[in-house]
């Protein structure tokens, strides 16, 4: 069975976890990362530190969820104030689609209304691949979104 996690991303070189929760007046996912705490092992036997601060708000619903839903969901806990908080923070913000599966084709289809409410904020939508079959990640798309369509 597939699995799905949606976020709100959003990557600051600048602000902390906390400058950026109390600019949107909501609390991230937790275990984000925060520029220049260390990065835990095993992911790195060096004495690395984070370079960018990573705030993440996670859709609530089940892994088990349609895509669909969990952009529905995401979209419903966004603060109504986003867009200006964004553009005043100078911030990267990406709509997160994480889809955990073991087939080796997979297509997600993302509602144009979602699509235009990410147009919106000016986010990129990234969608990750992940392999349940062997756990490595099998390929990642990052692609920005504008409201009009391409031919």
């Amino acid at each position: 069975m597939d699995k799905y996690r949606v976020s709100l991303d959003i990557s600051s070189t600048k602000h902390t976890l906390n400058e950026i929760s109390a600019a949107l007046g909501i609390e991230p996912a937790s275990q984000c990362p925060e520029k220049g705490k260390p990065v835990p092992w095993p992911f790195s036997s060096l004495q690395r530190r984070f370079s960018r601060t990573c705030w993440r708000l996670e859709s609530g619903s089940r892994s088990t969820a349609s895509v669909e839903r969990q952009l529905h969901r995401l979209v419903s806990r966004l603060p109504r104030h986003l867009d200006k908080v964004l553009k005043r923070l100078k911030v990267k913000p990406y709509i997160t689609i994480g889809v955990f599966t073991d087939r080796p084709m997979k297509t997600v289809e993302v509602p144009p209304e979602i699509l235009c409410c990410i147009a919106s904020l000016s986010c990129k939508l990234r969608i990750i691949f992940y392999s349940t079959r062997d756990k490595n990640k099998m390929a990642t798309t990052h692609r920005p979104v504008s409201g009009r369509s391409r031919r």
